[in-house]
């Protein structure tokens, strides 16, 4: 799902954010864990030591190319 998110990303940094990205890591049991419950569950240190990744890395070069097709 990295299109929604990447087309968010840049139509908050067209606003004036600096965004990045980051992947809440899965439960115990290997189950989705959204970010209010990661939230819930971990302190403030966890959270920040989460990665971040920009949206300009290898990760999102083909969504960018979409992006870039579907803005215009």
């Amino acid at each position: 799902m990295p299109q929604p998110v990447f087309a968010l990303g840049k139509e908050l940094e067209g606003r004036g954010a600096k965004v990045a990205v980051l992947k809440c890591p899965s439960g115990a049991a290997g189950e989705k864990v959204g970010l209010d419950d990661y939230l819930c569950a971990y302190a403030r240190e966890a959270f920040t030591a989460l990665p971040r990744i920009a949206l300009k890395p290898p990760a999102f070069a083909r969504t960018g190319i979409w992006w870039r097709e579907w803005a215009a």
